[in-house]
């Protein structure tokens, strides 16, 4: 009698559970899958060699960019060229090598021969450089030198470097040079003078010197 009510009672309990919850007990709940260990390990170590491969190429590049830059160049001997206030001084120091034909001592009489002559000397030379110019560079550059357009005012502790001076004759016994203000005095006759450099020569006077130079070659 006892077990026929212990019964009853259990009957009774089972039939008033909420059919929801029968159903969520009965619906499987997936496993969650972990990845191998070993699996985790060669992943993080495929990323480190990623990182590692792009960090050397971008080392490699930025090395190889700086080693290009402009004024980085190897030269002859692998010296670079002296580097001076003046772009102008480093421009004739760059070619003094491939001047070398034009090394002469400097008569008095050959500024009055009527042709037009770029003189420069380097300090560790007696020789000047003697350069005659055709007509048409002739006019550019006595142009350019009345005009100075582009010339810039220097300090007093201007350095050429190697380069002892710089002048221009127009075959006429006067002599000039970029370096100085046009003015009476700052004009040579009959001969070459020394001077502390006022201006820096603009680049387009660079150009036309350089041009008329190797025209002259």
């Amino acid at each position: 009698m006892r077990e026929n009510k212990r019964g009853e009672l259990l009957m009774d309990a089972i039939g008033s559970i909420d059919d929801r919850f029968i159903f969520e007990a009965q619906v499987a709940l997936p496993k969650k899958r972990y990845a191998p260990l070993r699996r985790v390990l060669a992943l993080c170590a495929c990323t480190v060699l990623v990182m590692s491969l792009t960090l050397s190429l971008l080392v490699g590049l930025f090395s190889q960019k700086n080693s290009e830059a402009p004024g980085q160049e190897d030269h002859v001997g692998n010296t670079e060229p002296p580097v001076t206030d003046s772009h102008f001084a480093d421009t004739l120091i760059g070619m003094k090598t491939e001047t070398q034909s034009f090394a002469s001592p400097l008569e008095r009489e050959m500024l009055f021969e009527g042709e037009t002559l770029l003189i420069w000397q380097y300090e560790d030379e007696e020789d000047y450089r003697i350069c005659t110019l055709s007509d048409r560079d002739a006019r550019r550059i006595k142009t350019a030198l009345a005009e100075k357009n582009g010339f810039v005012r220097t300090d007093a502790e201007y350095d050429l470097g190697e380069l002892e001076g710089f002048w221009i004759c127009f075959g006429d016994g006067l002599v000039y040079t970029p370096y100085l203000e046009n003015s009476n005095g700052n004009i040579g006759y009959g001969q070459l003078f020394d001077y502390d450099p006022e201006l820096e020569p603009s680049q387009y006077f660079i150009e036309l010197i350089t041009n008329a130079i190797e025209n002259a070659n």
